[in-house]
């Protein structure tokens, strides 16, 4: 494996990435793994949240961008980027989640796509 860190700090910006790392990791059997493609990354965060979410993702080449919040029986409550070409970057958004309860927010870059669940209280 290999990866890269990259902090957020205190007033919400991400530092630079460091440099890269290579590890080796024993994974036990039954243990269930996620791969992602590393050159596309999605932070939602605070999580649990009052009401406001933060959305930060890096992009290392340009691609169409979507991200999307959905509420627990899959409705679509807003689409917070629909953009055709975005190029390299890191990317940062604000959305409002309504009303308390389970959201999932549905980053898609390119070919690549993930769902975080956040929870309103």
């Amino acid at each position: 494996y290999e990866f890269q860190v990259q902090t957020i700090c205190a007033g919400g910006e991400l530092s630079a990435f460091s440099g890269s790392s290579l590890f080796m990791a024993v994974i036990p059997n039954g243990v269930a793994t996620l791969q992602t493609d590393d050159s596309k990354s999605l932070v939602v965060y605070p999580n649990p949240t009052t009401g406001n979410i933060s959305l930060q993702y890096y992009l290392s080449g340009g691609t169409t961008v979507s991200v999307s919040i959905y509420d627990i029986v899959g409705r679509e409550v807003t689409t917070v980027v629909n953009s055709t070409n975005q190029g390299t970057g890191n990317y940062n958004y604000t959305a409002t989640l309504p009303s308390a309860g389970v959201y999932y927010v549905r980053f898609t870059a390119g070919d690549y796509s993930i769902t975080k669940r956040v929870v309103r209280i």
